[in-house]
């Protein structure tokens, strides 16, 4: 699935052994994307020596601070911003990929 400029997205919460770029203070959090980046290597799989791994789209979310820090006390206008691999992406308003609901 891709995303658009403007889409609403959930970034997921995935068990992934070893190497990832996505902090766990942003997993199963709501952001906006802002802009979409080009094609990198997927890092799970570069980390662990792939001669070729797969490419896919990168997107810049945007996340409000209140979100991600439930006693945040800066301006309710502050945000975060930061750059996701497609494959951690799911639509805010759908169904989790990764932890189907039972």
């Amino acid at each position: 699935m891709s995303f658009h400029a403007g889409d609403t997205v959930r970034i997921l919460r995935r068990d992934v052994a070893g190497h990832h770029r996505v902090p766990g203070y942003v997993m199963d959090r709501v952001g906006v994307v802002t802009e979409v980046l080009g094609p990198e290597a997927v890092p799970e799989e570069a980390a662990l020596g792939h001669a070729a791994p797969a490419r896919v789209p990168v997107y810049r979310v945007r996340l409000d601070q209140t979100s991600l820090w439930p006693r945040y006390e800066g301006p309710s206008h502050d945000t975060l911003e930061i750059e996701v691999h497609q494959h951690w992406l799911a639509p805010a308003d759908g169904p989790d990929p990764v932890r189907p609901e039972t």
